[in-house]
C-alpha cells in the first residue's frame, strides 16, 4: 500500500485492482484533509482473499456560515455506497440524500471547525468522484492572504484546489520559500503540461 498519494493517483499491486492514493484513510484517524476541490478515488469490496478498500475518511475545514456542499458519484450498478458528514467528536451530523449518478449532502456550518467526510462501501466496487465546495458571503476586499495558517495541500478556508490531470503535483502550500522567509504556494511541473488550477475565495467588488 501507498502512503502519501494525492487525488487521481492510481497505484495498482494486482491486476486485478488499482488502489486510489489515499489509502490509507480507512478510519477516522487515519482522516486525510482535503482542500476544497474534486478528487478522483476508488472504493472496493472483495473476498477476503483479495485487497479491499471498505472506507475512506477525509477532513475538511469549513467556517461558521458556509453551506457545506458534497456530491459523490459512482457506478450505482455497481456498489452499494454511503456518504455521512461528522464532527470533531465524530457524531453523524448529516447523512446524504440520493442523487441521479450517487449521493449529496448539503449542511449549514454552525462552528468554525475540522469536518469528517465518511464513504463506506457495504457491497460491490467503483471508482468515484467526489466534490467538496463551499458556499459563503464573499469576502470584503482589500483582501490579503499569507497562506500561513495553510498546511500542505489545504491552503485555507475557501481556496479551491484543481487537480486536473490527476497526478502528484498539486498547489500547496511551500513554507519559507515565499518574501521574507514567508509561505507561499507553487505546484510542480508536468513534462506533458499541467493542468492544474487555484481558484481564489469569492470577493466582493462592490
Amino acid at each position: 500500500l501507498i502512503e502519501g498519494g494525492t487525488p487521481g493517483t492510481v497505484n495498482s499491486t494486482e491486476s486485478f485492482y488499482q488502489q486510489d492514493g489515499y489509502e490509507l484513510n480507512q478510519d477516522i484517524g487515519s482522516a486525510k484533509l482535503l482542500a476544497l476541490g474534486e478528487y478522483e478515488l476508488t472504493l472496493t469490496v472483495k473476498p477476503e482473499s483479495e485487497i479491499q478498500d471498505p472506507a475512506d475518511f477525509f477532513k475538511v475545514r469549513y467556517v461558521e456560515g458556509d453551506s457545506m456542499l458534497i456530491d459523490l458519484t459512482y457506478d450505482t450498478n455497481a456498489a452499494d455506497l454511503t456518504l455521512a458528514v461528522l464532527d470533531s467528536d465524530s457524531t453523524v451530523l448529516v447523512e446524504s440524500v440520493e442523487t441521479l449518478d450517487g449521493l449529496s449532502i448539503k449542511y449549514l456550518v454552525k462552528t468554525s471547525s475540522d469536518y469528517l467526510i465518511a464513504i463506506l462501501v457495504s457491497e460491490g466496487e467503483s471508482n468515484y468522484q467526489l466534490k467538496v465546495k463551499a458556499d459563503y458571503e464573499p469576502l470584503a476586499t482589500p483582501y490579503l492572504e499569507t497562506f500561513e495558517i495553510g498546511d500542505g495541500s489545504w491552503l485555507g478556508y475557501h481556496w479551491d484546489v484543481v487537480n486536473g490531470d490527476g497526478n502528484y503535483n498539486q498547489w500547496r502550500i511551500t513554507g519559507g520559500e515565499g518574501r521574507n522567509g514567508s509561505n507561499c504556494v507553487s505546484v510542480g511541473f508536468n513534462d506533458d503540461g499541467n493542468d492544474d488550477w487555484l481558484i481564489l475565495p469569492a470577493l466582493s467588488l462592490g
